[in-house]
């Protein structure tokens, strides 16, 4: 315990340790709520901790952690500048984790520069850039509206866990900074509601669920692994591009939301495809290519253009429900894969190929 401080209600109490290693140091603040002692003050190593016992209504800011920070005494590691909270603004606090606590509402009111952040209470992101060179782990309520969430991690392993959170959806998010090789994992669904970015690094989603509501973009240095269901939802248009000399798969491709169009902006790959009833997949009047590892069902609208649908599934089972669509140029080209058309007609507005596999054409008419 810590006796005789004088505050009053509404007062910022922050507690921090002098002359421990940096390796040991640690910061707690919270807001004081005028009654009797403030308790439940927790304080862990290299933690910018939010809250105690003393739950206000009041949300903690920036400004509010900003009024006695690194530039006050090197004690604390967490520095505001102008509206930006750099959690570690010295040196051997780089593993900091910023944790706001239950009962607390944090709305920076400005940009967070941290290595892990998490998320007990309720914290309110605004339209900020926010960025994270570790960790994001969200067991409660995140508002993200209009914000961005930039994981810039260089070389590590490092993961985005929403699980058990009442509010979860990011608004833009972005994988990777101009130099990254670090590995990004999903502890949970992840659901975007703005541009989805792998601009560097690997994101490991293993069979974990995507939905981006807004463009879908890969880098020419960022990767995907893993197989899980990517679900372009919502509504209106947005595209889909891949700027990687390899082709990168990002799963079982679903565009399902409420007239959703889907505009491809380069050559792409995913593991399937699937066109909901009132939906759209377009290969643009640029006529891009699209390149499919396994199924394809059509239940609406795929305009191919003059692209190419590339079937390149090397295991057998594979089928096609065009909905009366046609492709401009198809190739089947999947050493050891095996298609089949689920409809009595197919039609091809240009050339068919079979380059490799074994292809069931269909009962009644093919027309190319």
């Amino acid at each position: 315990s810590i006796p005789n401080v004088t505050a009053f209600e509404g007062d910022i109490v922050t507690v921090f340790v002098t002359g421990a290693a940096d390796a040991a140091e640690a910061v707690a603040v919270t807001r004081y709520d005028g009654d009797g002692d403030i308790t439940g003050i927790r304080m862990y190593e290299q933690h910018l901790t939010l809250g105690s016992n003393d739950a206000t209504s009041t949300p903690l800011t920036n400004a509010d952690i900003g009024l006695y920070d690194f530039t006050t005494t090197e004690d604390i590691f967490v520095d505001v500048n102008g509206a930006t909270l750099n959690a570690c603004a010295t040196t051997g606090c780089s593993p900091v984790r910023f944790f706001v606590r239950s009962g607390v509402t944090y709305t920076p009111g400005g940009r967070i520069v941290t290595h892990d952040f998490r998320n007990d209470g309720t914290f309110t992101a605004g339209a900020f850039t926010h960025e994270l060179n570790g960790s994001w782990d969200n067991n409660s309520s995140a508002n993200l509206t209009n914000s961005t969430i930039i994981f810039a991690a260089t070389s590590t392993t490092e993961s985005i866990d929403s699980t058990g959170a009442s509010l979860a959806t990011f608004n833009n998010i972005r994988f990777g900074t101009t130099t990254c090789s670090a590995t990004f994992t999903l502890g949970s669904t992840l659901d975007v509601d703005g541009t989805f970015t792998v601009s560097r690094g690997t994101l490991a989603r293993a069979s974990t669920a995507i939905t981006v509501a807004g463009n879908l973009l890969t880098e020419a240095n960022g990767f995907w692994t893993g197989v899980g269901t990517t679900t372009f939802d919502g509504n209106g248009a947005t595209t889909w591009r891949d700027q990687n000399a390899t082709l990168q798969n990002i799963g079982r491709v679903v565009v399902d939301g409420t007239s959703k169009a889907v505009t491809l902006a380069s050559n792409v790959a995913s593991q399937s495809v699937f066109i909901g009833a009132n939906d759209t997949l377009d290969a643009s009047t640029s006529n891009y290519d699209l390149t499919v590892y396994g199924l394809w069902v059509n239940q609406n609208n795929f305009v191919p253009r003059s692209g190419e649908v590339f079937f390149a599934a090397t295991s057998s089972g594979q089928f096609i429900t065009t909905a009366g669509d046609a492709f401009y140029d198809l190739t089947f080209s999947g050493a050891s894969g095996g298609w089949s058309f689920t409809e009595a007609t197919v039609n091809v507005s240009n050339d068919i190929r079979f380059t490799a596999g074994s292809v069931t054409l269909p009962t009644g008419t093919t027309t190319v």
